[in-house]
């Protein structure tokens, strides 16, 4: 009977994460599915979930949930999650990509190696946000999801047990750390998984945020795994901005400096529930489960956390806004020297040079969009009245338009070191003949001109 609800609420658990219909290794694929498979092991089989990400939303969550196979109905978890096509859609509502590890082994160490390299895959293919993946252990694959939480803290954000199965304790105490990360455990009470992980987790670390509650019947209301990212996120906002707001500064350039810009925003973007106040109702178009009241005791308890880390939030985004008002001085230096530097600039470094800096300075979008970056193209006419007076005196055919241009050959758009009527500029045919030695001024204009034209 146990093990019948266990299988029931994984495919629940599964139902709140999942999307639509998933293929298999050796299937046929099908165009846009939101699903794919990661090279099957001999440890487990992990399917990646996915959708593509909305327009114009930064950012993606990152969910890896271990959960114990089903030699019975291999595809009970894919009839679970195909349902209407509607999980797919859950999955884009709560932002995230998920990755669903079936171990086929029960040594945690090697289940381990495979959640972690399903991390990887969210964030290196998928989008996912460093510090923004937590893990869910759901039966017997708590245990290893455990084992990931607390063998280093970047593995995971926060992490979730669900009526959690886990092997007598070795007798050894695990190490004390400082852990604030936040944990749900949702088992009876007198459910022995339950409480071998709480003993083991309360003496790992005194700080450690651990929020427990029964489960409610054979569900897993999406409600409360919403609850659960809102305070994850927050905690791993504060975690991952530390390094900027003490007295490291911020990179003028490269990669560290998008990651710390990056780390800075969240803190100064994050909204926390006011407290003691009601959780606000998480309506969830495609959720397939029936939704906790937004009084339930876990909801109340997980809003309460996240409102009284509002003290940590106001500090630190103080500070964020100290450094990111910095890092602005330096961008705006840097786009003056740009300014200069890419003026007579060939298109095509041109184009590179402020797409980097777009990159390394996308917390400031009014300087991404200073006219110092879009220098308006050269006109038809601008280039035809340098043209005309220069040019067309001796060759009226084939100077005679831009058009005449392109049909003599004289010039090839795209291309103005392959096009004759920039490339003659400065070449005198005649002793004192002016009509090729251009002003810079209007050599510029007949490069940009091809340079930009298509």
């Amino acid at each position: 009977m146990r093990a019948g609800r266990t299988v029931a609420l994984v495919l629940i658990v599964l139902a709140v994460v999942g999307g639509a219909v998933v293929h298999l290794v050796g299937r046929e694929a099908v165009p846009e599915s939101p699903y794919t498979m990661e090279p099957e092991g001999p440890l487990a089989r992990v399917r990646i979930v996915a959708p593509r990400k909305a327009a114009g939303v930064e950012g993606r969550r990152g969910v890896v949930v271990v959960v114990p196979p089903d030699p019975a109905d291999p595809d009970a978890f894919e009839k679970s999650l195909a349902k209407d096509g509607r999980l797919a859609e859950l999955a884009g509502e709560l932002n995230a990509a998920f990755a669903i590890v079936m171990p086929k082994t029960d040594t945690a160490d090697a289940v381990v190696r495979e959640i972690v390299r399903a991390r990887r895959t969210l964030l290196t293919v998928h989008g996912v946000d460093e510090g923004r993946v937590v893990v869910v252990g759901v039966g017997s694959g708590a245990e290893a999801a455990m084992e990931a939480f607390t063998h280093t803290a970047k593995n995971a954000a926060g992490l979730m047990l669900v009526r959690p199965v886990l092997a007598e304790p070795s007798g050894a105490t695990p190490a004390s750390v400082e852990d604030a990360r936040p944990v749900v455990l949702l088992a009876a009470k007198d459910d022995p998984g339950g409480a071998r992980a709480l003993l083991h987790l309360r003496a790992r670390s005194a700080q450690q945020a651990i929020l427990s509650a029964e489960p409610t019947g054979e569900t897993f209301p999406a409600n409360t795994l919403v609850a659960f990212l809102r305070l994850s996120d927050a905690t791993a906002a504060l975690e991952n901005a530390q390094p900027w707001l003490g007295t490291r500064d911020v990179p003028g350039v490269g990669q560290t400096r998008i990651e710390a810009l990056r780390a800075l925003v969240a803190v100064r973007d994050l909204e926390l529930p006011p407290a003691n106040a009601a959780p606000e109702p998480i309506a969830l178009q495609h959720a397939a489960d029936e939704a906790l009241p937004d009084d339930a005791p876990i909801l109340l308890a997980l809003t309460n956390h996240t409102a009284s880390l509002d003290p940590q939030v106001q500090t630190a985004r103080e500070k964020a806004l100290e450094r990111l008002a910095a890092a602005r001085t330096d961008a705006e230096k840097r786009l003056q020297q740009l300014a200069r530097s890419l003026a007579k600039a060939p298109k095509d470094r041109r184009a590179a040079a402020l797409a980097t800096f777009r990159a390394e300075n996308f917390a400031f979008p009014d300087l991404c969009d200073s006219a110092a970056l879009t220098e308006p193209p050269v006109t038809e006419a601008e280039f035809m009245a340098v043209i005309r007076p220069s040019c067309a005196r001796c060759h009226r055919k084939e100077c005679a338009s831009v058009a005449a241009l392109r049909t003599s050959g004289w010039l090839r758009p795209g291309k103005p070191d392959q096009s004759r009527v920039y490339t003659v500029i400065g070449k005198h045919k005649k002793p004192g003949d002016k009509h090729h030695n251009l002003p810079e001024k209007d050599k510029e204009i007949i490069r940009r001109f091809i340079e930009e034209l298509e």
